[in-house]
C-alpha cells in the first residue's frame, strides 16, 4: 500500500499523476491506501470498517500478533464486507507464514468479492521463517553504533559482526556517533573487514561525520596517527564504493608511513551507496520499531536534496506504535518545509497504522 503527504497545491498534482501512474507504481490520495505486493486494488478506508481495522494494527504494531488475528478473523466470520479487513487478515497470515490458513481465506476471499485473491509470496515467507513474529523484533540488519566508539562499543559491534550476507537490507548507521578513539577504530575496521570476508552487503548510512573526522586525523606526513584510522577511513570508502577517493588516500597512506597500501577491490555495492545508481526510494528497514532516531536521520538527510521523498517500505514487517509516531512526525516536519512524502509498498497492517 501507498500514502502520502501533499502540500495543498502537490495534492492536486499528485491526483493527477496517480491517474497516469504505470502499472504497480503506488500512488494514492491522503484517506485511501493502495495494496502493495499482495493485492493491485485501491482500498478505500471509511467510517466502517476503521474500528476492528485500526485495533487489529494497534495491536499488531505492539507486537500482538495473536490478538490482531483473532480481531480479525472475529470481522471476517462476522460476515464482514469489507475488503480491507480480509486482506489486513490475509497479509498477517502472509507474515506470519501460515500458509494454510492463507490459502483458505484466499479461496474464501474469491467468492466474496468475486475478484481475484492476493498471491502467496514465497520469498518473503522464506524470510520471514527464520524470524517468527513472536521472537524479540529485530531492525531489519539495521546495526546504529552511537556514542563515542572505544573500548566500550564491544557490545554494539558483536551486533554488527552478526549481520548476515542473506540479509537484503542490511543497514550499518553511523549516524548518532559522538566520537571515536583509536581502539574503537580498530575494532570497528576488525568487524567490517570480517564481514566483507563473509560477503555481506550493506548499506552505510550517516557516515559523512566519521569520514571527516577521520580525513582530519588522517594528513599526509602525520606519522603520529595510528594506522588504523587510516585503514578504517579506507575500509568506509571501500564500503561506499568509492575507489578514487580511495586510491588517493591509499596513496598518502603509502608515503606516510612507507608501506605497500591496501588495494581498493570490486564488489556490489548496495543500491543505498552506489553513486552510479542512485535509489529513486529511500528503503525501510525489516522493522521500525524502539528507538528509531537513526532511520529519522536518514530520512531527513534522504530528503534534503529531494522535493519529493519515497520512502520503500515493501519488505517492512511491522513498525511499532512509538515508532510509527516518530516516523510521522518527520513526515509532517518535511511537509511543512514544502516537500511531499509519499510512503510505497507497506502491508495493509502498516498502511492502516499510519
Amino acid at each position: 500500500m501507498a500514502f502520502s503527504i501533499f502540500t495543498d497545491k502537490q495534492a492536486a498534482a499528485g491526483d493527477a499523476g496517480s491517474k497516469s501512474a504505470a502499472a504497480g507504481a503506488s500512488r494514492s490520495t491522503p484517506g485511501a491506501v493502495r495494496a502493495g505486493p499482495a493485492s493491485s486494488m485501491n482500498i478505500e478506508v471509511g467510517a466502517a470498517d476503521s474500528s476492528v481495522a485500526e485495533e487489529a494494527a494497534i495491536l499488531y504494531a505492539n507486537g500482538q500478533s495473536r490478538e490482531a488475528r483473532a480481531c480479525l478473523r472475529r470481522a471476517v466470520e462476522g460476515g464482514s464486507g469489507e475488503e480491507l479487513v480480509w486482506l489486513m487478515l490475509l497479509d498477517l497470515h502472509q507474515l506470519s507464514e501460515e500458509r494454510a490458513a492463507f490459502d483458505a481465506l484466499a479461496l474464501e476471499y474469491v467468492v466474496r468479492f468475486e475478484r481475484s485473491a492476493p498471491t502467496w509470496r514465497e520469498a518473503e515467507a522464506k524470510a520471514g521463517a527464520a524470524q517468527p513474529l513472536s521472537a524479540a523484533p529485530r531492525a531489519g540488519g539495521v546495526v546504529a553504533l552511537s556514542g563515542k566508539l572505544s573500548a566500550a562499543s564491544a557490545s554494539d559491534l558483536d551486533k554488527l559482526r552478526a549481520l548476515d550476507a542473506g540479509d537484503r537490507n542490511a543497514r550499518i548507521d553511523f549516524a548518532r556517533l559522538a566520537g571515536a578513539d583509536a581502539t574503537g577504530c580498530r575494532m570497528l575496521l576488525e568487524a567490517l573487514q570480517g564481514l566483507r570476508a563473509r560477503g555481506v552487503v550493506a548499506a552505510l548510512s550517516g557516515e559523512a561525520t566519521l569520514l571527516a573526522g577521520l580525513a582530519r586525523a588522517t594528513r599526509p606526513g602525520a606519522r603520529q596517527t595510528d594506522a588504523a584510522l587510516w585503514l578504517l577511513r579506507m575500509e568506509i570508502l571501500q564500503w561506499l564504493g568509492r575507489a578514487e577517493e580511495f586510491e588517493e588516500v591509499a596513496l598518502d597512506y603509502a608515503v606516510t608511513f612507507e608501506v605497500s597500501p591496501p588495494s581498493f577491490e570490486a564488489r556490489a555495492v548496495p543500491a543505498a551507496a552506489a553513486e552510479a545508481a542512485p535509489q529513486e526510494a529511500l528503503v525501510a528497514p525489516r522493522e521500525i520499531v524502539g528507538e528509531v532516531e537513526g532511520f529519522v536521520r536518514e530520512l531527513e538527510a534522504w530528503a534534503a536534496t529531494r522535493d519529493e521523498v519515497r520512502v520503500d517500505l515493501a519488505a517492512t514487517r511491522r513498525i511499532g506504535f512509538v515508532a510509527a509516531g516518530s516516523l510521522l512526525n518527520a513526515a509532517t516536519r518535511l511537509h511543512g518545509q514544502g516537500k511531499r512524502v509519499q510512503l510505497e509498498q507497506a502491508n495493509a497492517l502498516v498502511a492502516v497504522l499510519l
